[in-house]
């Protein structure tokens, strides 16, 4: 160690001391609860089915509380349907004002006392019409003002979720509960004490809020009771009690107990205040339960972490290097990199997982000189490319990695940027506490999975066989580089050939030698290709090529009629027999009768039972069905007349029924008069006087003259009618009489005109055997619906002309359109129709095969080395001449057994081609010594003298491209085995990481956290306390953890969490906090650009600021600098030397960057996307600002137009 260590402590503890006070600065605590950003009372919230909880927030009707909550969901808001208000009538419309629509709006305040000098209250119709149109607004309040208030929670938390959406870094939704209220020194706290973190989750597709729980437990806010003067042994007894017992800010006695402890332990004179109206009364401090949600700062615990880590640091015996060089220490750390014996860095091993160009090199290669690297990355440069492969070199030499940034957004695509098998390695802890478990459940599942499908012995023996690959690989890649080098110098240097290594003179020797032995290989041999056939599938290449004849060669070269489209010479005969059969019957039989061809004969014996089964419907001969068939068929009123008779026949049968049991009980009997209507109507006055409790006296029927007449002309069984129920039977004794005669009148009518029997000798209550026709009758009329329109359909799809089927068999007896006459058509003339179209379509088949056949051949030209063949084949098929066809079937099938040999002998031909193409020419052509059926000598050496010969004729032709394409192709193959290397090397490491401890506590939190579910259950808390413990322990099992800077401080212990290696994106965004970040890092890389926007401390008291940077920063390099407005990425800038600057741009074409690129990068950065790839053209365009002028350095008018 080359530097004082205590000298460093005390400048990095001055560093962290400001970073202390300033984070007091800047987050005072909130001691008033109205002083939040954003508050909710849960006891405030209004009954409503939109709003939903099984807590009790202390509403008058709430359930008890649970002395342990379920966890889970705490509240549901969903988003309510407004309905509108009722329509004022026409008659004050216009006397209303604004909002008169309103909830709650002031019946006073919405009219208008005058109009056009009328006074509203001169007219009682006005005054009445307002009167009755507030008693109905006054109903719709009475249910829409839950619906107003409901829809105002569910507002307020859109916009919270927007924040969210918008800084979700900074704000942390909070539950609370123990309102503490205390006067101190003339100023009121007022806020709960107890906390629990919640989450904001939304369901857009209901739309709904869900309001959950998180993992971690409940907490104190221990800011509050500092300010309140609790000295620190009594906030530890405090916090212990909570981690201890987990006291819900939900739950119940439990947590009151808790509250009442509290406030009676630490004030003499505190009070727990049960019912919230005593809270006038109470005098000194209180607590009481009213349970909140709040807005409250994500970085709740960041005091308390740099004030541990200021406690711990005096023990440290190691700093990094990053925190040594921001405050002038230099460690001496880059000059024990160098190598001795050349006095150059040591070299890196780069283990990249993806494509890099020489500034990521030289990143990885800086930090290990250095353990502090600046790396500047301008738009569109790569950034989260460099990381993920700085990730995958980092996970393969077994280290831990943190990758930090001041916003979520930069990070989100860091882990998907990873090679796919290094993914579970790393976690990504973003926005979401739900997305952030999962994905940890996701790799916490990954680790335990790999772990268990392998060893580290396999591991180890695939890392050996990797690295000797990845060696062979960086071998051939520095050989084809010296090869491509030295390609000019081909005339000097020696070459091999098969082993053979000679001089170019020795090589010209050879080659004259043995020209003659071994000179039988016509033509050059390709340099770059493997010689693809063995010795003895060159010998077979030769007996192959003995084996086929020019003639058959040529023939089979071209195209060839598949033998297997062509019957045999029996199938052919069967054919032309049963066409020769077919065309001596009657096949155009009813041919006029069809409009196309396209029928299965199959289908047309179901079309014919399909008819006969309809036409059964036709058999009855009574008039009355055949014209209710016939209203059916024809519709209109003479179908609906049918229907009405049915409807009637059920509408009295059922009238009847339900009047019978009263007549039949008393059976009443009437001779009043003729006509049924005075009698109803008396009757009908008697019941309605009866019914009002009035009695039927001597007065009544004398003053009623028709009463008496009813009464002496009626009787029921029992005598003359008297009681309300007698009245009763008559009245229904008369509708059922009614009724029948409605009925018989319509049924003499409609049904027995045509030859149904009467009405009147069906008996008694000839209704009941009328009822019986009701189906025959609503059967006959859907059965043109029902039954003969799917006939006409099916005759329409195949296409059958029915109209013309019809004329030519119609008989003198029916019209064609008579139903009879359709009956006896389908019974006696469509079966031969039938049978006469079935016997076509075979015709049919088997002279389109015969034609198909023709077709196959039609393809071939007359210029085709095979026509002959074709045309024998062509005259057999037309004139149908056996011993023809025969004859060229015969042929082609020793054309077709020969395919084999063929394409055997052209794959050879096929293959040898690209390496000798001359050579395979003369094979082809036969020409001597290549028209036997052996090699003409031995291959070896015939192969070895074409290549000497080739190389010496070639030497000073190097094909430098092809070259090129070779050396890239190796650079990709090691490229990808890098990766397999690195991830063998990562997944080693982590198997070595993962001990015994790990794995039960990788294995533990994950049972845990499945036990843990949805939050639910009175043992949840606890559960999730262990699980907490837990994932402390697994913490060290995760090599690589992704995640903005306030999670930092949230997640991990300043003192005691050490990475190998910190990334901070985005740095010149994030302020001096940054540096946070350096103390977990033993090496750190600060990404940024210094020509983006830097922090602007909005806000913050600048006095107060500069008081705090001389009281505390004192000998620390450049100060000034850490007033909240220099970026980490500006302070790393001047401590750790040289930047590297990022300089391939990918995203834009050149004219879009290129106005950057000169104005902030002096041109370096070097565009790779093509103009071309764009289809937007021009990239840019030029927009006039409209009055857009500068004063003092600003053009509002140009802001404003570009914010907009």
């Amino acid at each position: 160690m080359s530097y004082d260590l205590e000298i460093a402590k005390l400048r990095i503890g001055r560093v962290f001391r400001y970073l202390a006070e300033m984070h007091r600065v800047r987050t005072p605590p909130i001691v008033c609860l109205e002083d939040r950003e954003w508050f909710l009372p849960l006891d405030g919230l209004p009954r409503s089915a939109y709003v939903h909880t099984d807590y009790s927030f202390g509403r008058t009707g709430d359930p008890k509380a649970e002395d342990h909550p379920r966890g889970g969901i705490i509240l549901k808001v969903g988003r309510p349907r407004e309905s509108e208000c009722p329509e004022p009538s026409v008659v004050i419309k216009n006397w209303l004002k604004p909002g008169w629509d309103r909830v709650d709006a002031d019946p006073d305040a919405i009219v208008k006392k005058t109009l056009r000098g009328q006074a509203f209250s001169g007219s009682e119709q006005r005054v009445d019409a307002f009167e009755k149109w507030m008693d109905r607004k006054r109903e719709w309040e009475l249910s829409e003002r839950s619906v107003v208030e409901a829809l105002k929670v569910f507002s307020d938390l859109f916009q919270l979720r927007s924040r969210f959406d918008r800084e979700s870094e900074k704000y942390q939704l909070f539950l609370a509960d123990g309102m503490l209220v205390v006067n101190q020194d003339g100023k009121k706290i007022r806020h709960p004490i107890l906390i629990q973190r919640v989450e904001l989750l939304f369901n857009p597709a209901v739309p709904e809020f869900c309001i959950v729980d998180t993992e971690d437990n409940p907490e104190v806010y221990v800011p509050l009771l500092r300010h309140a003067a609790l000295d620190g042994t009594a906030i530890q007894y405090v916090t212990d009690a909570i981690a201890e017992e987990h006291f819900h800010p939900l739950a119940g006695e439990p947590t009151s107990r808790f509250l009442k402890d509290f406030v009676h332990r630490f004030w003499t004179d505190g009070e727990y205040i049960e019912n919230r109206e005593e809270i006038p009364s109470a005098t000194g401090p209180y607590i009481y339960r009213q349970p909140h949600l709040f807005l409250g700062s994500r970085n709740q615990g960041l005091g308390e972490n740099i004030e541990h880590y200021l406690k711990e640091l005096p023990n440290f015996r190691e700093l990094p290097e990053s925190l040594l060089r921001i405050v002038g220490i230099e460690s001496g750390r880059e000059s024990s990199n160098v190598d001795a014996e050349t006095g150059e860095p040591a070299t890196v091993d780069l283990l990249l997982t993806k494509p890099a160009n020489p500034e990521q090199a030289q990143v990885i290669q800086r930090v290990e000189e250095t353990g502090a690297v600046l790396v500047q990355g301008p738009p569109g440069t790569g950034k989260s490319h460099t990381i993920a492969n700085l990730i995958g070199h980092y996970l393969a030499q077994e280290k831990s990695i943190l990758v930090t940034s001041h916003a979520s957004k930069a990070l989100r695509v860091v882990r998907n940027q990873l090679a796919k098998p290094l993914q579970p390695l790393c976690v990504s802890i973003l926005s979401s506490d739900d997305a952030s478990n999962k994905e940890l459940e996701e790799s916490i599942t990954g680790i335990i999975n790999y772990l268990a499908s392998t060893r580290e012995k396999k591991l180890t023996k695939e890392i050996e066989q990797l690295t000797e690959k990845r060696s062979d690989l960086k071998t051939q890649r520095d050989e084809l580089w010296s090869e491509l080098l030295n390609a000019v110098k081909g005339e000097y240097l020696y070459s091999e050939v098969q082993g053979e290594r000679l001089s170019p003179s020795d090589a010209a020797r050879k080659v004259a030698e043995s020209a003659q032995e071994h000179g039988w290989i016509p033509g050059p041999l390709a340099d770059d290709i493997d010689f693809p056939l063995t010795q003895d599938e060159v010998g077979e290449l030769y007996a192959l090529n003995a084996q086929l004849t020019p003639e058959e060669e040529t023939l089979l070269s071209g195209s060839v009629p598949p033998l297997d489209t062509f019957p045999t010479p029996t199938d052919f005969a069967t054919v032309y027999d049963d066409l020769t059969d077919l065309e001596k019957t009657r096949i155009q039989a009813g041919q006029e009768c069809w409009l196309h061809d396209d029928q299965d004969p199959d289908e047309l014996q179901e079309f014919l039972k399909q008819m006969k089964s309809a036409v059964a419907a036709l058999e009855r001969d009574e008039e009355w069905a055949l014209d209710c068939l016939e209203a059916g068929r024809k519709g209109g009123e003479r179908k609906q007349s049918w229907f009405e008779f049915a409807q009637l026949i059920e509408e009295c049968c059922e009238e009847i029924v339900e009047r019978e049991p009263l007549t039949l009980e008393h059976g009443p009997e009437i001779s009043y008069g003729t006509t049924r209507d005075p009698a109803d109507r008396t009757c009908l006055a008697i019941i309605r006087h009866l019914e009002a409790g009035k009695k039927l006296g001597r007065l009544s029927t004398m003053m009623k003259p028709e009463w008496k007449k009813l009464i002496e002309s009626s009787s029921v069984q029992s005598g003359q009618p008297r009681t309300l129920t007698h009245f009763r039977a008559i009245f229904q004794y008369l509708e059922i009489r009614m009724f029948r005669d409605k009925l018989m009148q319509r049924y003499e009518r409609q049904m027995a005109s045509l030859g149904a029997p009467s009405m009147r000798n069906l008996g008694p209550r000839p209704e009941r055997k009328v009822k019986k026709y009701v189906a025959e009758i609503t059967r006959a009329l859907d059965w043109h619906a029902d039954i003969w329109a799917p006939c006409e359909e099916r005759i329409h799809k195949l296409g059958l002309d029915w109209e013309k089927f019809q004329r030519a068999k119609a008989s003198g007896s029916h019209a064609s359109g008579d139903l009879q006459s359709t009956r006896e058509l389908v019974l006696s003339e469509l079966e031969p129709l039938i049978e006469s179209r079935q016997r076509y379509l075979e015709w049919k088949r088997l002279s389109d095969r015969k034609q198909g056949w023709l077709a196959c051949l039609d393809g071939f030209s007359s210029k085709d080395a095979i026509h002959p063949l074709i045309r024998q084949l062509r005259r057999g098929i037309k004139k149908g001449n056996y011993d023809t066809y025969s004859e060229a079937w015969q042929r082609l099938e020793q054309l077709t057994q020969l395919m084999p040999s063929f394409e055997r002998h052209s794959e050879l031909l096929e293959r040898l081609e690209p390496v000798a193409e001359i050579w395979v020419n003369a094979i082809r052509e036969r020409k001597e010594p290549h028209h036997k059926a052996h090699m003409p000598g031995e291959l070896d050496g015939a192969l070895r003298y074409r290549r000497w010969e080739q190389r010496l004729t070639q030497q000073s032709k190097v094909d430098i491209d092809k070259l090129q394409e070779k050396l890239d192709s190796v650079a990709e193959s090691l490229l990808q085995t890098s990766a397999r290397y690195v991830e063998k090397k990562a997944w080693l490491a982590q198997l070595r990481r993962t001990g015994l401890d790990q794995q039960q506590s990788l294995t533990g939190w994950l049972g845990l956290h499945k036990k843990i579910g949805k939050g639910t259950g009175k043992h949840v808390a606890r559960l999730k306390e262990a699980a907490k413990q837990k994932l402390v322990e697994c913490r060290n099992a995760v090599p690589v953890w992704i995640m903005p800077l306030s999670r930092v401080t949230e997640c991990f212990d300043l003192a005691t969490t050490r990475f190998d290696v910190v990334i901070i994106d985005e740095a010149s965004q994030s302020d001096v906090l940054g540096l946070l970040a350096f103390a977990l890092g033993r090496e750190v890389v600060v990404v940024g650009d210094h020509e983006q926007v830097s922090p602007y401390a909005v806000g913050q008291s600048v006095d107060r600021v500069n008081a705090l940077i001389d009281e505390i920063l004192i000998d620390i390099p450049n100060k000034q600098l850490y007033d909240g407005k220099t970026s980490v990425y500006d302070l790393a800038r001047q401590s750790f030397g040289g930047t590297i600057r990022l300089l391939e741009h990918f995203r834009c074409v050149p004219d879009i960057i290129q106005f950057s690129n000169q104005l902030c990068y002096n041109g370096e950065v070097r565009p790779l996307r093509e103009a071309s790839s764009s289809r937007v053209f021009p990239h840019l365009v030029a927009h006039r600002v409209k009055n857009g002028k500068e004063s003092n350095g600003v053009n509002r008018n140009e802001a404003l137009e570009i914010a907009s």
